[in-house]
């Protein structure tokens, strides 16, 4: 789910991280302060078009109802966010612009907590 309010990427699943540090934490929500965060690490996703995203500092919550991308993570991976609407529906597209040129990579993505999902990136490693 792309969240605006969200100050990082929070991941229910283990196989997003490359590498992932256990580290109890709290975590404040609107609802007050819970226990939620077990782990922090290094997070590779990709959305449901292919667009592959880094995350470096993703949060581990297997307890959470559902993961979470921010907006910034989405950003400092070098995309651009947009709303956009066709007549009473609105939705959110990710796009780059290179050269002058926009390139949009994921599109239809609903407005407000965004539903979208991710899946791990799975890395295979080739003997040198």
């Amino acid at each position: 789910m792309v969240d605006s309010g969200t100050s990082h990427t929070i991941l229910r699943d283990k196989r997003f991280f490359i590498h992932l540090t256990h580290k109890v934490a709290n975590i404040t929500t609107i609802a007050g302060t819970a226990s939620l965060i077990e782990g922090y690490g290094h997070a590779n996703i990709l959305l449901p078009k292919g667009t592959h995203l880094e995350i470096e500092d993703a949060l581990y919550s297997p307890s959470s109802n559902r993961s979470l991308l921010s907006f910034k993570d989405i950003r400092l991976n070098g995309f651009h966010i947009e709303t956009m609407g066709e007549g009473s529906k609105e939705f959110l597209q990710i796009y780059k612009i290179t050269q002058g040129n926009k390139k949009v990579f994921e599109t239809n993505l609903r407005v407000g907590l965004v539903f979208i999902m991710p899946r791990p990136v799975l890395l295979r490693l080739m003997p040198s």
